[in-house]
């Protein structure tokens, strides 16, 4: 392959490159819009309908107290630096007690649901499977 040809060859990939490119959008915002993954062919566009992060706390906190200790754990936690400097015998004198929460099984059992605290936008890909 000569120089005017390679030349003619690349410009003809930027040509189709680009067609291609358009299409692949045209299709990942029609698959959005479906909002679910389709397959046709061996042509594959995957649809995620976006990420939320939810805050479960604000709400469990108004669930009622016997749903709240049901998924309650307790953590002990031992300043074991400040042992050393001790005796064995006093390692209650410097054990904490925290209270651990199951935000999300609290919600669930109590039939509250979470805030969403952000969402991102929902995308879909496009590929070919081999």
């Amino acid at each position: 392959m000569n120089a005017s040809e390679l030349a003619k060859k690349m410009l003809q990939w930027e040509e189709q490159k680009r067609a291609l490119d358009a299409l692949s959008a045209e299709i990942e915002s029609a698959v959005i819009e479906v909002g679910k993954t389709m397959v046709v062919g061996k042509v594959r566009v995957t649809y995620s309908g976006g990420r939320a992060t939810y805050d479960y706390v604000t709400p469990a906190e108004s669930a009622p107290n016997e749903i709240m200790e049901k998924h309650k754990s307790v953590i002990d936690t031992v300043d074991w630096d400040s042992v050393a400097n001790e005796v064995p015998e006093v390692v209650a004198k410097f054990t904490t007690t925290e209270f651990n929460y199951d935000w999300k099984a609290i919600l669930e059992e109590a039939k509250i649901e979470p805030l969403v605290i952000s969402k991102t936008e929902p995308t879909a890909k496009i590929k070919l499977e081999d």
